[in-house]
């Protein structure tokens, strides 16, 4: 079993899923994703292959921010928050399987 998490959310936050492929994950429950593109959009979900900025929607455990002067990137986008839409730095692609569950690697 793979996961992927990162510092800012303070655990994993997507697995493989169990007797399945070591490839794709699946986020946990309660949380969902958008995929950004460079211009803040989002690219449509739910299509297979679609690929962009793991955004993370639902994270009650994600840091509000960076520490000021530390001149990092906005960890949400403007009038949000990072428990609204976290946004990773990550590039993931989508995977949508037969049955319609999404998966990201």
């Amino acid at each position: 079993m793979m996961s992927y998490g990162q510092t800012e959310v303070g655990a994993a936050v997507m697995f493989t899923i169990p007797g399945g492929s070591l490839e794709y994950m699946k986020l946990l429950p309660g949380v969902s994703y958008e995929l950004g593109k460079d211009d803040g959009t989002t690219v449509a979900s739910q299509d297979d292959g679609n690929t962009g900025e793991l955004i993370l929607k639902g994270m009650f455990s994600a840091t509000k921010d960076y520490l000021p002067g530390s001149d990092a990137r906005s960890l949400a986008p403007e009038n949000a928050t990072t428990r609204d839409r976290y946004r990773t730095g990550d590039v993931f692609e989508e995977r949508i399987l037969p049955d319609g569950t999404a998966l990201v690697r």
